[in-house]
């Protein structure tokens, strides 16, 4: 499609919004993100760690994959890293790429790379922002299969990551 005027109308501390009117005198709104991580963080075969904390947009606290944005000119692998022991306070002795997916692609450029991380072992602890208030908890196959079914798990990356290991396709 061609482009005939595209300008930021917003700039924000993480991503900016852009206006564009293409040929055909539609209008397109979009949120211009940086991308994100979400890291699949295995205890065990049998065992996930995922992290719980309050969403404003979602008016409630979400159980979620540990996940973040990507710093500037930062490899994906290297925040994953980061995002997992900051919010959670384990390191990865292992981390692999299973998937590359637009978490909104109908108004959003946001790409999450998802990664999984094994042989966990404990570090100093979490390394929360001053704004965040994360907890977080080991969870069985069988206690996931049951939050998915019961809709308890209501984030798209994380059910994505989640029914990825329970089919065993990573």
């Amino acid at each position: 499609m061609q482009v005939m005027s595209n300008r930021r109308i917003y700039r924000g501390k993480i991503f900016d919004i852009y206006r564009t009117e293409l040929k055909d005198k539609s209008i397109r709104e979009t949120v211009v993100h940086p991308g994100a991580v979400a890291v699949l963080p295995l205890v065990s075969s049998d065992e996930v760690v995922l992290v719980r904390q309050y969403r404003y947009p979602a008016r409630k606290y979400l159980w979620e994959l540990p996940a973040g944005t990507l710093k500037k000119n930062e490899p994906t692998d290297l925040c994953a890293r980061r995002e997992l022991q900051e919010e959670t306070g384990f390191v990865a002795g292992k981390t692999r790429k299973i998937a590359v997916f637009y978490t909104c692609p109908g108004f959003c450029t946001e790409k999450m790379h998802l990664y999984v991380a094994e042989k966990l072992f404990r570090s100093t602890g979490q390394k929360l922002d001053p704004d965040e208030k994360i907890t977080y908890n080991i969870f069985s196959r069988q206690e996931i299969v049951r939050l998915i079914k019961e809709n308890k798990i209501k984030d798209a990356k994380s059910i994505i990551g989640l029914i990825l290991w329970l089919q065993k396709k990573i």
